[in-house]
């Protein structure tokens, strides 16, 4: 897949995430705010890998990414906060930005996928 079409995707999938927000949905933010991260996190690991995976969702994407790759930690930051768990209550532990966690990490990756 070409970096402008997947994007493209991406993007879509993070306004759909800056919508609920707007809504008052933040779970539903939440999902979709990781799930834009994730698609881009695949994106990128398939694209730097020897042997690309389409089995692997955009949750174990921001993982392997995190894990994987050597990422400023503003970036590692922002994954830890995109797979942070709810409290038993659904809650959040603390209030955080997903949209601004989503997009530091789908900035750092159009820079590094359009850079090269």
């Amino acid at each position: 897949m070409n970096p402008s079409s997947t994007f493209e995707i991406i993007d879509s999938d993070f306004q759909l995430a800056s919508q609920f927000q707007t809504a008052g949905d933040f779970p539903r933010a939440r999902v979709s705010a990781r799930m834009a991260a994730g698609k881009a996190a695949k994106f990128f690991i398939n694209l730097k890998s020897p042997t690309p995976s389409s089995s692997i969702n955009p949750y174990q994407a921001l993982i392997n990414l995190r894990t994987q790759h050597q990422l400023p930690l503003h970036v590692v930051e922002a994954i830890n906060l995109l797979l942070q768990k709810v409290n038993p209550d659904y809650s959040f532990p603390r209030q955080n930005d997903f949209l601004q966690a989503a997009q530091t990490i789908i900035s750092y990756i159009k820079k590094e996928v359009f850079s090269e």
